[in-house]
């Protein structure tokens, strides 16, 4: 799996190969041998073509999760979130060039093996359930109507907004006594959603 930003797969195994494709985080590619001189790993992408990238630039693809260490699936979830810091909003979005709310909390999930419903709401089928307010821990997520945000702990969520001045992903507060506090959103909160 792609854990770079954006990556870019070339056509040989050195930086003046031709360009074949970009490729933004989240994107799946298969190894087909482990990196070779120079850190290039061979890959085929998912219409038959082959290419080398950089094998910093990937990660293992997670394919399910486990809630025997809840801390540590808690911390990469926010940390997964908060790596499109400053990305600009764009509705349907879902990379870092361009994401909204819905499409950064579901990213942040995916990217650490587990799928959630992609809208601003809680579906059935889908391992996100509703717990009360007060038992919110970082990686739960908060909905509103129309939006959904991940709650990273200490009062602040990170989540990406289209409101003017902030157009895109940012931290806010639900304490009325910090700076980033969103009174727009704190007054209209509907659910508190988790996994665990």
């Amino acid at each position: 799996m792609v854990l770079q930003a954006y990556a870019d797969v070339l056509s040989m195994p050195k930086i003046q190969g031709h360009h074949l494709i970009s490729l933004t985080k989240g994107a799946v590619v298969a190894a087909l041998k482990p990196a070779g001189e120079g850190g290039w790993v061979k890959v085929a992408l998912c219409d038959g073509r082959t290419g080398y990238m950089k094998e910093k630039f990937l990660g293992t693809y997670i394919t399910a999760y486990t809630l025997e260490n809840e801390d540590k699936l808690r911390n990469n979830i926010v940390n997964t979130a908060l790596s499109y810091m400053g990305t600009q909003y764009r509705w349907g979005g879902k990379t870092p060039l361009g994401i909204d709310c819905s499409g950064l909390c579901s990213a942040a999930y995916m990217l650490n093996g587990v799928i959630i419903y992609r809208d601003a709401g809680i579906a059935e089928g889908f391992p996100i359930h509703e717990i009360p307010y007060g038992c919110k821990k970082p990686g739960d997520l908060l909905f509103f109507p129309g939006h959904v945000a991940m709650y990273i702990g200490d009062y602040k969520y990170v989540h990406s907004t289209g409101k003017n001045g902030s157009d895109g992903v940012v931290i806010n507060s639900l304490n009325p006594e910090d700076k980033d506090y969103r009174d727009d959103l704190f007054k209209i909160r509907k659910a508190v959603g988790s996994i665990f």
